[in-house]
C-alpha cells in the first residue's frame, strides 16, 4: 500500500480549483438524480464485488450549514463570508463480496454527492474537518499514488486487524464529493472470537477504483455530459467526435484517438491504464487531473472521465501528453 501525501492543503485546493466546469440551471438540477443513477449503473463494475440487489438510494434535499460549526468557520476564513444554504443530490450504492479461502467477505458502500456550492463541497468532503479518531485517521493522498480529483483522503492501517475493521477513502472535485467505505467480515461470525484477517492489498485497490468510478460518473452527471454539444476534432486527417461541456473545454475519446494513430491501451483493471503510441507511453488514471508521460506530468482542467465504455480527456492536455496535433474544427 502506498499513500501519496498531497502538496496542497485544502484551502489552496479550494481557492485554485473549486470553480469547475458545470452547466448549472434549473432544468439540469431537476435531472441530476436521473443522470446520477444512469451513469452510476453503467460505469460501476468492481472486481470480486456484486450489487447487493437493492436499488441505489437517491435523495435530493436542501442543506443548511451549521453557522457555529468548524466547517462554516473555515469557509468564512477562506472566502470572507459564511456558506449559504444549498441543495445536494446524493446516491448510495452497496456491493458485496462472498468469502473465499483467500479473501474474507466484505461490504462496500459508495456515496456520491453533488452540491450547488463547489467551495462548500470541497470543505465538506475533507474528513479531517470533523473529529476523527486516531484509529483509521485520514491522510491526504491515494493508495496507488496516482492523483484523484482535486483532493482525496485515505485511512491508514494500524497493523492490527482487530482495529482495522474498515477502510475508507474520499475524494472531491468541483461540486462532486464521493466516499467509499469497505467492511471486511469476520472469518467466522458464529465464534465468540470470530477473528479478523488483515486488510488485503485487493481491498485498498478495489476501494480506490470504486472512488475513481464514482467521482467520474458524478462529474459526468454534473457537467450534463449526455447533452453536451458535439465537437468535431481532427487527428492526422481523421475526423472524430468530441464533446464540448463548456465554451473553452473539449473532451476527446482516448480509444478513438489511439486507434487513429496506431496506438493501444493496456491495463485498466483498477482504473489505471497505459496508453502506448510509437515508442512512448502514457499513464492514464480515471478521475485524475494528471497525465503522466514519462517524467512529465500534464495537469488537466477536468479529471479523466470514464462513461463505462470510453475514456474522455481534455483535448489540449492529451495533445501535449502524446505530442500530437489534435485540431478542433
Amino acid at each position: 500500500m502506498k499513500v501519496l501525501s498531497s502538496s496542497l492543503v485544502i484551502s489552496v485546493v479550494v481557492l485554485v480549483g473549486a470553480l469547475g466546469v458545470h452547466r448549472v440551471n434549473g432544468d439540469h438540477q431537476s435531472h441530476l438524480p436521473v443522470q446520477l443513477r444512469s451513469y452510476g449503473t453503467a460505469a460501476m463494475d468492481l472486481p470480486g464485488f456484486s450489487p447487493t440487489g437493492a436499488a441505489p438510494r437517491i435523495t435530493a434535499e436542501r442543506y443548511s450549514p451549521n453557522p457555529a460549526g468548524p466547517l462554516s468557520a473555515r469557509y468564512a476564513e477562506i472566502f470572507g463570508s459564511p456558506p449559504k444554504p444549498g441543495r445536494v443530490v446524493n446516491m448510495v450504492q452497496e456491493f458485496h463480496r462472498t468469502a473465499t479461502n483467500e479473501h474474507p467477505g466484505a461490504t462496500l458502500r459508495i456515496s456520491t454527492s453533488i452540491y450547488t456550492d463547489g467551495q462548500y463541497a470541497l470543505l465538506a468532503a475533507d474528513p479531517n474537518m470533523r473529529s476523527v479518531s486516531r484509529v483509521g485517521a485520514f491522510q491526504p493522498g491515494t493508495y496507488s499514488g496516482y492523483g484523484l480529483g482535486q483532493a482525496s483522503w485515505v485511512t491508514t492501517s494500524t497493523g492490527r486487524p482487530e482495529l482495522d475493521r474498515s477502510l475508507k477513502i474520499a475524494a472531491a472535485d468541483g461540486r462532486v464529493v464521493t466516499r467509499v467505505d469497505l467492511w471486511p467480515q469476520p472469518m467466522n461470525t458464529n465464534d465468540r472470537n470470530p477473528g479478523w484477517r488483515p486488510l488485503a492489498d485487493l481491498d485498498h485497490r478495489v476501494s480506490e477504483f470504486a472512488v475513481r468510478l464514482a467521482l467520474s460518473y458524478g462529474l459526468l452527471a454534473d457537467i450534463d455530459f449526455g447533452r453536451a454539444p458535439r465537437s468535431a476534432i481532427t487527428v492526422r486527417g481523421t475526423r472524430l467526435e468530441g464533446r464540448k461541456p463548456a465554451e473553452d473545454l473539449i473532451l476527446v475519446p482516448l480509444r478513438s484517438v489511439l486507434k487513429t494513430v496506431d496506438g493501444n491501451l493496456a491495463g485498466g483493471e483498477f482504473g489505471v491504464y497505459q496508453a502506448m503510441v510509437g515508442g512512448g507511453s502514457l499513464r492514464v488514471a480515471i478521475a485524475s487531473r494528471e497525465l503522466i508521460a514519462g517524467h512529465r506530468k500534464i495537469t488537466l482542467p477536468l479529471p479523466i472521465l470514464f462513461d463505462g465504455k470510453e475514456i474522455w480527456i481534455e483535448k489540449n492536455g492529451l495533445a501535449s501528453a502524446l505530442r500530437l496535433d489534435i485540431a478542433a474544427e
